[in-house]
């Protein structure tokens, strides 16, 4: 989608070319345009890997916080960017360890479940206190 899009700004840029008199304004308005494009392809990125988490952010019972750290666990497998989990006086990134807290948690109790982020943007830790 990227190459795509950069494709496309290429073209525009060239289709320019035939006037020998590209003036600054115009290239900086093709630069301007690329940087956009990058810039929300960025937090298209960065919204998908926060939407399968935030969902859980607030007071939740126990069952969508064992389903919150069963989804991190997998995350932390399979993604560079892990998510540190605080519970207790526990705090881990082992996927191993996010589902032994799993056994931990009360279905039938409420938890506060807060976020927090790095400076892309992206959730890398997780709080959960019980209610």
């Amino acid at each position: 989608m990227k190459k795509i899009i950069i494709g496309f700004i290429c073209i525009v840029f060239l289709a320019g070319c035939g006037n020998k008199n590209i003036n600054n304004d115009a290239m900086d308005f093709i630069q301007d345009t690329k940087n956009k494009i990058e810039d929300k392809i960025n937090n298209a990125d960065t919204d998908f890997f926060n939407s399968n988490f935030e969902k859980y952010n607030g007071i939740k019972s126990g069952v969508f916080v064992i389903d919150m750290l069963e989804k991190i666990s997998t995350n932390n497998q399979k993604n560079d960017k892990k998510i540190t989990v605080i519970y207790d006086n526990i705090s881990t990134t082992s996927a191993n360890d996010i589902l032994d807290i799993t056994d931990l948690i009360d279905n039938s109790e409420d938890y506060k479940v807060l976020f927090d982020y790095d400076n892309n943007g992206y959730i890398n830790k997780v709080t959960i206190q019980k209610k």
